[in-house]
């Protein structure tokens, strides 16, 4: 598994990505890398980008694409579906699965839906992570697939799976991106959770101990998409 961890691309990792990861791989078996890619401002989104190839190129030394996993939270849920449409577009080999935990699918934020999240956002700044999306993209167009991956293809990709709670930023974004899905005829698993607040599935929380046995299931089953998880 290739774990991309958000934090607005500007924040290194947390406490609770680790603890999250501690119980992951002891359910799976698995081994998980994580790489500490570049942050904005000293860094963009194409440096981030090329820091995760060469460890994306060691897990298909290891073993079969579709028994890899790429999964990332918030920015890193961006970044991973991003990175996903980088290895299309590179013609390389697509992970079996890409698991998406509240992801940052559009740096702008422009989203009209947004506005009506800020009374019930309990954790994000609007005005920072705008910011922060300026920044990581620098002088590249913030609607570029590879800075907002919901402006991509996403025909070509391995399995995709979306975790969002709704009362977060990302909502509204996560919702226009099934709806992306659903009419290009593409086969996801999308798994909303009412009340819950940004990257839930990382925290000690009971609806997290369910998310995380749904991204097991999701892992571990041959057929896609799984008819409980969207229950």
């Amino acid at each position: 598994m290739l774990f991309i961890p958000g934090g607005g691309y500007i924040e290194q990792p947390l406490t609770w990505h680790w603890r999250f990861l501690d119980r992951l791989t002891k359910q799976l078996n698995s081994t998980v890398y994580v790489p500490v890619y570049p942050k904005a401002p000293n860094h963009q989104y194409m440096d981030a980008i090329e820091s995760v190839l060469p460890v994306y190129q060691g897990l298909l030394e290891k073993g079969t694409p579709e028994n890899i996993v790429i999964m990332g939270d918030s920015a890193g849920g961006g970044l991973s579906l991003a990175f996903a449409q980088y290895l299309a577009e590179k013609g390389l080999p697509q992970p079996g699965n890409i698991i998406l935990l509240s992801p940052w699918l559009d740096v702008t934020l422009s989203n009209p839906d947004i506005a009506a999240m800020v009374p019930k956002e309990p954790m994000l700044n609007l005005a920072l992570l705008i910011e922060a999306g300026k920044r990581y993209a620098g002088e590249m167009d913030e609607t570029h697939h590879l800075v907002s991956p919901i402006y991509g293809e996403i025909k070509s990709l391995g399995r995709i799976s979306v975790f969002i709670g709704t009362h977060e930023f990302f909502l509204p974004d996560a919702r226009k991106f099934k709806e992306m899905a659903d009419k290009q005829g593409v086969p996801i698993n999308y798994i909303e959770y009412p009340k819950m607040n940004h990257v839930f599935p990382v925290f000690p929380i009971p609806e997290a101990k369910k998310a995380l046995n749904q991204i097991v299931a999701i892992i571990e089953s041959d057929t896609f998409p799984l008819k409980e998880c969207n229950e």
